[in-house]
């Protein structure tokens, strides 16, 4: 039985997929297997995984009917040998130590600094959110300081394998509610500064739809209020309603400064058209 299950679900990212499993494959620590998840790809995903099968028996392979991101990571998680979980989306990469670093350190979960990359792999500056350090973190932080302070790309992490599993029916922020019934009465949680997971930005990816994230940020603050409230927890209820206002209110403010910005480039362009004429 391996230590760790590395888990990549996949759909037709198959150009990425290579890369994603060298960085598997090139681990120092070798205690491992991987599944791979295709969920449901049109593309060459299935060619390019049945080769790594091929090349190392722990690269495992499945297929499966088109369900998204949550039911592919829950489908891996349902098969898992693994004491140990790692996440990895097939567009993503981590560096050759992630894995030994982590487990030398590791209590219930361990979570390792990252950064962002472009589709070719240049580093990007983060202007909108941090990934938190042992002096900033607090789980009320998680609530909320999420997408303003910090962040948790899911590869950032390795924890004990757990029943939790991702809620299909949210389009988004899956990860967010993962993390914060990962995290509840969980006090053991180990930091890495070092930077030991990379996150792709596809600029084409639904993460660049404003409209469709805040709304499944709202449904995710829903889902996580009931959750409290069925474990008699008033407090970070409270809190879940509170980062719930403040996406709102957010929203309202940045579609009112749009409306404005609108307007007066109408005006200005009225103005240039008076004075041609």
């Amino acid at each position: 039985m391996p230590l760790i299950s590395v888990i990549v679900p996949c759909y037709n990212q198959a150009q990425y997929l290579d890369e994603c499993l060298q960085s598997v494959l090139d681990q120092t620590y070798q205690d491992w297997e991987c599944i791979i998840v295709n969920d449901g790809s049109s593309d060459q995903t299935e060619q390019f995984a049945k080769k790594w099968v091929k090349k190392d028996k722990r690269f495992i392979y499945f297929y499966k009917e088109n369900g998204g991101l949550s039911s592919a990571r829950n489908f891996g998680l349902d098969r898992a040998s693994g004491t140990w979980i790692q996440l990895l989306d097939c567009d993503d990469y981590l560096d050759p130590n992630k894995l030994e670093k982590q487990l030398s350190v590791l209590t219930e979960v361990s979570i390792c600094d990252y950064r962002k990359v472009d589709m070719k792999k240049n580093i990007l500056k983060d202007n909108y959110c941090k990934p938190f350090s042992e002096n900033l973190f607090s789980y009320s932080d998680l609530i909320l300081k999420w997408e303003t302070e910090l962040s948790i790309p899911c590869h950032c992490a390795l924890f004990k394998k757990t029943d939790l599993r991702f809620n299909e029916n949210l389009t988004n922020h899956e990860d967010w509610v993962f993390w914060l019934k990962l995290f509840y009465q969980r006090e053991k949680v180990a930091y890495h500064k070092e930077v030991l997971a990379f996150y792709r930005i596809n600029e084409n990816s639904m993460s660049r739809n404003d409209v469709r994230m805040k709304e499944g940020f709202l449904k995710a603050c829903d889902e996580m209020y009931v959750w409290y409230r069925k474990n008699n927890d008033k407090y970070n209820a409270k809190l879940v309603n509170e980062k719930k206002k403040k996406i709102i209110n957010n929203n309202i403010t940045y579609s009112f400064k749009e409306k404005i910005a609108l307007k007066f480039s109408s005006i200005y362009k009225f103005y240039k058209n008076v004075k041609k004429n």
